[in-house]
């Protein structure tokens, strides 16, 4: 049997309808591969769970927020909801990044976080955590603020301090490991994206993120872990962060080792006889804290008591200074990850670009 030809005319005729079908075809697959991959908006009323102990209902996005540091308000500012803040109680810290943002936010007259300050300034959202602001029992308890009409969402970094975090059931399998990995900070992310229907900008934060994390860890890859004691004053008795806060997470994904790791608190106090003992090789001192503690103020310290003048750290003059916002949790936290990977590794991995 011959073999049936077609005219060429015809041919090409063909041929162009079936590329211009298949063209067509996968632009529209493509097209409804990327709608599929947007996250879908926010249908309100939403629930969300506050450290897995109480439900917490918001009926619309709100307008009013009230936060109590700037690692918190800074969340809001990474998602371009800055405008929505109505008062930050944490004006004496120091503040890392978005700095032309955080300028506009209105500060409280006082640190304190107050009952009397927050209704004055009419919230519709309360964004706060335990160690933040939020106690237990108390009229500044989730439960407390409910009942003058104000929910309050508690950032996942804090849970530990009421207790609920080891509650959480399922949604604690999404978390992580608490103290070796941000995905604490995250899930704060995404629920500040799905109260405001900014899901899309939320995955894309987080995303970023991410990808200065792997970065980091491909960079420190097989590097000897170098210790590291984290300073947050006192003289009598130091403060650290333990093997549960977010410092730890830090310094793990920056390929270094906390002296405290093995202790399953967050922040603590701990003996100088302890840290003595550890030897460490660096110190991270934190900027700004409750007690107002200067980063420089603690170096001087170290370097001048006979308790310390002998570590390791303080002798190789080994220290790096990181503020209140970049160390508790919020969206620098991954900045702080490569800056601690440079401080402890500079041959492996650049220093951070500028902080937002």
């Amino acid at each position: 049997m011959t073999a049936k030809t077609l005219p060429l005319a015809r041919l090409n005729r063909s041929i162009s309808r079936r590329i211009t079908f298949v063209i067509v075809s996968i632009g529209t697959l493509l097209s409804a591969s990327a709608a599929y991959a947007q996250p879908a908006a926010t249908q309100y009323p939403i629930t969300l769970d506050v450290c897995g102990a109480q439900p917490v209902t918001i009926a619309k996005a709100p307008t009013r927020i009230v936060t109590p540091a700037p690692n918190i308000t800074e969340y809001f500012l990474a998602l371009g909801l800055g405008a929505s803040v109505v008062g930050d109680f944490g004006g004496g810290l120091p503040v890392s990044g978005y700095k032309a943002e955080y300028a506009s936010v209105p500060i409280f007259p006082t640190s304190a976080f107050t009952l009397e300050q927050i209704t004055a300034a009419k919230p519709d959202l309360v964004y706060a955590g335990y160690g933040y602001g939020l106690e237990q029992g108390t009229p500044l308890s989730p439960d407390g603020l409910a009942s003058r009409g104000i929910p309050t969402m508690v950032i996942f970094g804090s849970c530990s301090y009421s207790g609920g975090r080891q509650n959480q059931g399922a949604t604690a399998s999404a978390l992580g490991v608490r103290g070796q990995d941000l995905q604490e900070t995250y899930a704060d992310i995404r629920n500040i994206g799905k109260i405001f229907s900014v899901s899309a900008k939320a995955e894309a934060l987080i995303a970023a993120m991410q990808d200065t994390v792997d970065k980091v860890q491909a960079a420190v890859k097989g590097r000897a872990p170098r210790s590291v004691f984290l300073f947050n004053g006192g003289h009598e008795a130091p403060g650290t962060a333990a093997g549960l806060s977010t410092p730890n997470a830090l310094i793990t994904l920056a390929g270094g080792r906390n002296i405290f790791n093995d202790l399953k608190e967050d922040y603590t106090k701990v003996s100088w006889e302890q840290v003595i003992a550890a030897q460490p090789d660096c110190i991270i001192v934190k900027n700004g804290s409750n007690s107002g503690t200067r980063g420089e103020d603690s170096i001087a310290f170290l370097k001048s008591s006979p308790i310390t003048a002998n570590l390791p750290a303080v002798k190789n003059d080994c220290f790096l200074i990181l503020n209140q916002d970049q160390l508790t949790p919020g969206p620098l936290n991954a900045w702080a990850v490569q800056a601690v990977a440079h401080f402890l590794y500079p041959d492996a991995i650049a220093a951070p670009s500028p902080t937002p």
